[in-house]
């Protein structure tokens, strides 16, 4: 094969100019290590080349930084004396003629293999259809190995930091309610779902929030992080910040549960070493309220209950169901680990509460089942319990009536229509009901969790088909290699169909595919193809 013209070795000479355009591009858009960008093109061209082409080919790109160029070499080009083999554009990819070899290596011998300078853009010149859409198959290889490193390095930097808070810029909002987030100050994607995130709360595309990372994923076709914007840990930050004897270290947080956007219960106590005269609940409360109030304008209006936790259980659970007061807390079930709470008539719906979330809380800041009955079925049962502070209760009821004061919500009519994602309706055992209220309460807890349960398994779905959706094509491309043999110098019989190949997304708005690009048959190099991390349901 002659040497080759001016013009040829300008080619060449630009389409190294190009490939480094396009390495460059990966590490500075998606920040990752340009020795393992690099490392992914060699090994994915090398494996999609072996089984289109030729299975002894060995393709290697280096980098030039101060040329600021990207040479491609096949490290087994084998020297051939046969110039018309050579006039097949797709042998150059692993052939090179014997007199060409000579003029840089005087001792080469025909059939020697060498390392080669080789130009992929060959490819698209070809007549060989399967040469032809070879580079969009490696383009496509390309990006699926990309995004696996993408997940690897997600991993690997955000799995130490679950339940620490981030800040986070809202991108999007789906139509189950849940959002997409982006990290600030990162291109690392994350999943914000509706259950993590109050009902009352007003969010708004652009906004940014602290979040607390739940949860990460090694592989997952969704987002990696899950995000939540209204996590326990927030009220945490949001009590050291505000109140200073917590600041201080003279009360502890002992625990806090929260159901997002109605109410969150927070179990303190006086620090040890701390002045016993110092007030708990009145310094979280605060003089009229101011603090407990300042608290809860934070949290987007949701109720704080103050429960001064005690190392007895049964005063433990009885302050736990907060704002009612329990009449007297019995051990039902020792091995069940169950206990009696039992309320005067009046105060049984609201200590069981709304959907049963007060009963629920209670029992999740405790860590037991709790029973909660009225003093009546109690006696009906022959329940021998301390009543010393009914005549004390039933005075106050007489005095005040019979109503606890709740956080008021405009979502209560809302709430009949479309039950609101409740982050603890996992499990609702630990509530026993007894009564004909109760049948009810629990039967609303029931539903509620079922509903939650599919709605939560629709919104999943909805997302994963989405999401595959804009994954099928270039995955399809790649697997349909998978069954191709090869044979040295290039395979004639088997057709790959790309008929149904796409690009996976739109071309980056801040990357420019120019003419050299084209010219080189790399333009198909979109680097918008390794944004697999977003997760908008348009």
């Amino acid at each position: 094969m002659p040497r080759k013209s001016k013009t040829e070795a300008q080619e060449t000479f630009n389409a190294s100019k190009a490939w480094y355009q396009i390495l460059i591009g990966y590490f500075e858009k998606e920040k990752l290590p340009i020795e393992e960008v690099i490392k992914i093109f060699s090994e994915e061209t090398t494996r999609i080349i072996n089984k289109i082409l030729d299975p002894n080919a060995e393709i290697v790109f280096e980098l030039d930084k101060e040329k600021q160029e990207v040479h491609i070499f096949n490290n087994k080009t084998c020297v051939t004396k046969d110039e018309e083999l050579l006039l097949d554009l797709e042998n150059q990819i692993s052939f090179v003629g014997y007199k060409e070899a000579k003029v840089r290596m005087p001792k080469v011998k025909e059939d020697d293999e060498i390392k080669w300078e080789i130009d992929l853009g060959v490819l698209d010149k070809s007549k060989n259809p399967e040469a032809k859409k070879s580079l969009k198959i490696i383009n496509s290889s390309i990006a699926q190995a990309i995004k696996t490193l993408q997940k690897k390095m997600v991993f690997e930097q955000y799995s130490s930091k679950i339940g620490q808070t981030v800040k986070v810029v809202l991108n999007s909002k789906n139509s189950n309610g849940s959002w997409n987030v982006q990290i600030v100050n990162s291109n690392v994607n994350a999943y914000l779902p509706a259950g993590l995130i109050s009902t009352k709360r007003k969010a708004n595309p652009g906004q940014y929030f602290d979040v607390v990372i739940e949860k990460v994923s090694e592989e997952t076709k969704l987002s990696q992080i899950e995000v939540s914007l209204d996590s326990p840990k927030i009220v945490w930050n949001i009590l050291q910040n505000n109140i200073p004897e917590i600041a201080e270290g003279l009360i502890e947080v002992v625990d806090v549960v929260r159901q997002p956007g109605e109410r969150v219960k927070v179990a303190v106590k006086l620090a040890e070493g701390a002045n016993p005269d110092i007030d708990v609940r009145g310094s979280i409360i605060g003089e009229n309220g101011s603090r407990i109030d300042l608290l809860s304008q934070k949290l987007d209006g949701e109720k704080i209950d103050v429960i001064l936790y005690d190392e007895d259980i049964k005063k433990y659970v009885a302050n736990s169901i907060s704002p009612i007061p329990a009449v007297d807390v019995i051990l039902k079930d020792e091995r069940e680990n169950k206990y009696l709470v039992i309320v005067v008539p009046e105060h049984l719906t609201p200590a069981i509460g709304k959907r049963g979330v007060n009963a629920y809380l209670a029992s999740s800041l405790t860590k037991v089942k709790l029973d909660i009955i009225s003093i009546t079925d109690a006696k009906a049962q022959g329940i021998i319990f301390d009543e010393t502070l009914v005549p004390t209760i039933s005075a106050t009821i007489k005095k005040e009536g019979p109503k606890i004061r709740y956080q008021k919500s405009n979502n209560n009519r809302r709430f009949n229509k479309k039950p609101a994602n409740n982050i603890f309706a996992q499990s609702f055992d630990s509530i026993d009901v007894s009564n004909f209220d109760q049948d009810i309460a629990a039967f609303e807890l029931h539903e509620q969790d079922r509903l939650d349960s599919l709605q939560e398994d629709d919104s999943n779905f909805e997302e994963l088909v989405k999401k595959i959706e804009s994954e099928y094509a270039v995955e399809n491309e790649v697997e349909n290699i998978k069954n191709v043999e090869v044979t040295k110098p290039v395979a004639q019989d088997n057709k790959i169909s790309a008929s149904d190949y796409k690009k996976a997304k739109e071309v980056a708005k801040d990357f420019v595919v120019d003419d050299d690009l084209k010219n080189f048959g790399i333009d198909d190099f979109d680097l918008s193809d390794i944004d697999f991390d977003e997760e908008e349901n348009k």
